[in-house]
């Protein structure tokens, strides 16, 4: 049902079930699809408190994400990566202009987990499929701060100073080469594609979020 977009309202308790269920495997990729349908449904805008509801939910999935990190669990990995950015990518102004802590305190749990998706240990493509996918969002997150009001810019860039220079350390290594001896074991394919993230990196000017920071 929320695939076929039925009203926000009354989709809520669905979303809610999902979230309950979200650990079990062989629900995980469908509940993943849904509940990212729903995040980038263009009415769900019109309901900013069923948002906030829902990036409560999705912050106590932190757990879960550190807990696949550990395990090399890519997949899980992978699926919470998307719920992150249909949040992220879809709602950054309303994430950005709340003043209420408690909110604000969710929203630097999220870009956290965006971060830890992003910093994945491994090379892309060989070790990790979905770093990559994280890159936009941190070109889009850095230009919105910089786009606000003047005084409210200043005061996220203090907000998020230390995520973006973690960002730089996380994206120096993500970029990093193997070995000459672990290169040598990668099909032209995977070389190809790790080029291709490295001069994604620059191209979506990444690196180059902290400017203003």
């Amino acid at each position: 049902w929320v695939t076929f977009e039925l009203p926000v309202q009354e989709s809520v308790p669905i979303i809610d079930k999902m979230f309950e269920d979200i650990r079990d495997p062989v629900l995980f990729e469908v509940i993943v699809d849904c509940i990212v349908n729903f995040l980038r449904q263009p009415t769900t805008l019109s309901y900013p408190n069923t948002v906030w509801s829902i990036i409560a939910k999705v912050v106590q999935l932190q757990p879960m994400l550190g807990e696949a990190i550990q395990a090399d669990d890519m997949e899980t990995c992978q699926g919470i990566c998307q719920v992150l950015l249909a949040l992220t990518e879809t709602y950054t102004k309303l994430l950005l202009n709340t003043s209420r802590e408690d909110r604000v305190s969710l929203v630097r749990c999220l870009i956290t987990m965006v971060l830890e998706c992003t910093g994945v240990h491994g090379y892309f493509p060989v070790d990790e499929a979905f770093s990559d996918t994280t890159l936009q969002f941190w070109f889009n997150f850095g230009d919105d701060i910089i786009s606000e009001e003047a005084d409210h810019s200043k005061r996220l860039l203090e907000m998020y100073s230390a995520v973006f220079k973690k960002l730089v350390e996380v994206l120096l290594r993500k970029i990093m080469y193997p070995s000459d001896n672990a290169w040598e074991t990668w099909t032209e394919d995977n070389r190809s594609e790790f080029e291709s993230y490295r001069k994604e990196v620059g191209r979506h000017g990444a690196l180059h979020t902290v400017r203003g920071s």
